[in-house]
C-alpha cells in the first residue's frame, strides 16, 4: 500500500512517511506498518495477522511497477490516483487515470473467478479496466502463454500487456491467436506508457486470419499424442475410428480459424472429434460443444454457442 492516514487524518504517501508517525489504512482504518529501507520501497503494509479484506499482499516488484506508471503518466498530465477506494464495489484500483481507466498490476497468481469479479465491478463504475502481468516468453513470432497468462487477453482487442522489468517498459503482444497447446503467434511491440490508456479506446478491426500448419507442426503434435501411450487419446482415437492415416490427417486437419482463441482444444483435436460427431449423424453442435474446453479471459463477451457455430462453419467452409 503506498497511501495511507496520518493521526491528523491526512493522506500521506509512503515516500514522504516519517518511521516516528502512526499511519493507519484508509480504507479500514486499521494501524499500518511502514516499511522503508535501502533495498525496499516505501510502502505501508497491514500486519501479518490482519484479516482485513484490503490486507493484500503485494511484492517489491509490484510496488515499484505502481509508483513508476503512476509517475510517469502524472508527468504527462494525467489525472492519477494510486489505489483509491471505490466503496460501492469495495475494491481499490492499483491505479486510476482520469477518473475512467483502471490499471491492475497483477503479477501474483488469484483465480480466474477473482479476476472476472474485480473487472465486472470496474465496469460497474464505466471504468475500462487494462490488466498488466508480467513478461512471457516470446521466441521468432511465437508467444508461450500458461493457463493465468492467457486469462488476461482481451477477447476482442486480441492484446495482452505486460511489465518488461529488465528494461523497465510496458510491452503490447497484439493479434494473439492459439495455434495448440501453449503456443500463440503475436506481434511484439514496446509502448510508452500514456498508450496504456490510449490504445483501450481503440476499435479494433475484426480478426480474419485463417490459415494451416505446417506437416511438421501437425506430425510434432501426434508424436507428442502417441508419447501418452493410451488408446484412450481423443485426436488418435478418432483416427482409428475414421481410419485415417497421418498423411490424410496433414493434408486435411490442423485449421487455424479466429475463433480458434476462446478454445483450448489443439486445432487438429477439435477437428477431428467435429469430423467423427459427423460421421455418427448425433447433433454435431451441442457433441462439439461438450467435448471442447473454453478459454477463461477476463471478459467474457462471447457465447460458448457462438463460438461452436463459427468453427464449425468455418471447418465446413473450408475443409
Amino acid at each position: 500500500m503506498l497511501i495511507a492516514i496520518n493521526q491528523q487524518g491526512e493522506q500521506v504517501y509512503a515516500h514522504r512517511a516519517k518511521k516516528q508517525d502512526s499511519y493507519f489504512c484508509p480504507h479500514c482504518s486499521a494501524q499500518l506498518l511502514y516499511k522503508c529501507g535501502p533495498k525496499k520501497i516505501p510502502h505501508f503494509a497491514h500486519k501479518v495477522d490482519s484479516v482485513c479484506y484490503c490486507a493484500k499482499q503485494e511484492s517489491e516488484q509490484h510496488y515499484f511497477v505502481k509508483c513508476f506508471i503512476a509517475k510517469m503518466l502524472s508527468q504527462l498530465h494525467y489525472h492519477v490516483q494510486i489505489e483509491p477506494y471505490c466503496p460501492t464495489i469495495q475494491q481499490y484500483p492499483d491505479i486510476l487515470v482520469n477518473s475512467k481507466y483502471v490499471i491492475e498490476i497483477q503479477f501474483s497468481r488469484i483465480g480466474i473467478e477473482e479476476i472476472i469479479e474485480r473487472t465486472k465491478g470496474f465496469k460497474q463504475l464505466n471504468m475500462e479496466v487494462i490488466w498488466l502481468i508480467q513478461d512471457c516468453r516470446y521466441h521468432m513470432g511465437r508467444l508461450y502463454l500458461n493457463s493465468f497468462q492467457a486469462h488476461f487477453i482481451h477477447p476482442i482487442n486480441r492484446c495482452l500487456y505486460v511489465w518488461n522489468q529488465k528494461n523497465k517498459c510496458v510491452v503490447l503482444y497484439s493479434q494473439i491467436q492459439h495455434i495448440g497447446g501453449r503456443q500463440f503467434i503475436a506481434k511484439q511491440t514496446v509502448i510508452k506508457i500514456n498508450e496504456l490508456v490510449n490504445q483501450i479506446s481503440i476499435m479494433p478491426t475484426p480478426y480474419q486470419h485463417i490459415f494451416k500448419l505446417t506437416k511438421s507442426e501437425i506430425h510434432y503434435y501426434l508424436n507428442q499424442c502417441r508419447r501418452k501411450n493410451s488408446v484412450l487419446e481423443p485426436s488418435l482415437s478418432a483416427m482409428y475410428q475414421l481410419r485415417l492415416t497421418d498423411e490424410a490427417i496433414y493434408h486435411n486437419f490442423g485449421y487455424i480459424f479466429p475463433y480458434q482463441l476462446y478454445i483450448e482444444n489443439h486445432p487438429v483435436q477439435w477437428q477431428l472429434q467435429f469430423k467423427l460427431f459427423n460421421e455418427q449423424e448425433c447433433d454435431v453442435h451441442q457433441r462439439l460443444k461438450a467435448f471442447l474446453k473454453f478459454r477463461q479471459m477476463y471478459l467474457n463477451t462471447i457465447s460458448m454457442d457462438c463460438v461452436v457455430s463459427e468453427l464449425i462453419n468455418h471447418y465446413i467452409k473450408y475443409s
